[in-house]
């Protein structure tokens, strides 16, 4: 029942959502750089894609009604502490963060590290890179974050808590590539979210 509720509201929601923050997107100035993006072409195969889940391979940001329930999920979570293991309100880890916020929006992602979401879930092409919703994995294959856009993602900080970061600097020189969560076809989402 909870879930159905969510889906009425996003429906009503999600073109004003999608709207306002394309407008807010549009209105902020991009960072300045000269240089192509360090996830460009060149970090596009670093490794292959072993999908091993049995969803089609749409991404989320293909649906407005669960991206807007994605992103109410990440606003209610942002300026929450780090807490190593953490999936609740006390606090989060990196993929502890993924997880809950995909959770409530009715999609199970699996609770597990980084390197294993990096191993299951495909890679996203190069336009999927760039949308809200795709996940973004970095040096190490231990921390992961959720797009915003093609300039900034959201993740669990160790220094800072669940916080928006930009690609510019630190973040940027450390990403390694992209990888888009499965869905299930509409008809079996919209199910999951009547029960």
């Amino acid at each position: 029942m909870r879930y159905a509720y969510r889906l009425v509201v996003s429906l009503l929601l999600s073109l004003t959502l999608t709207s306002a923050w394309h407008t807010v997107e549009a209105k902020n100035k991009k960072p300045k750089s000269s240089s192509p993006p360090p996830w460009s072409a060149e970090y596009s195969n670093v490794f292959p894609s072993t999908s091993k889940l049995n969803f089609r391979s749409r991404n989320v940001a293909r649906q407005p009604a669960l991206e807007a329930l994605l992103y109410q999920a990440v606003l209610d979570r942002l300026g929450s502490p780090y807490r190593a293991g953490g999936t609740g309100d006390r606090g989060y880890d990196c993929s502890g963060f993924v997880w809950r916020v995909y959770q409530e929006a009715g999609i199970d992602v699996g609770r597990t590290s980084a390197r294993t979401l990096w191993e299951q879930l495909p890679e996203a092409s190069e336009e999927e890179a760039s949308q809200f919703g795709t996940l973004v994995f970095f040096k190490g294959l231990q921390h992961v974050g959720i797009v915003r856009d093609p300039y900034s993602f959201y993740h669990a900080s160790t220094s800072q808590g669940v916080v928006r970061s930009f690609y510019t600097g630190y973040w940027g020189e450390r990403v390694i590539g992209f990888r888009r969560v499965a869905l299930p076809l509409k008809e079996e989402w919209i199910g999951i979210a009547r029960r």
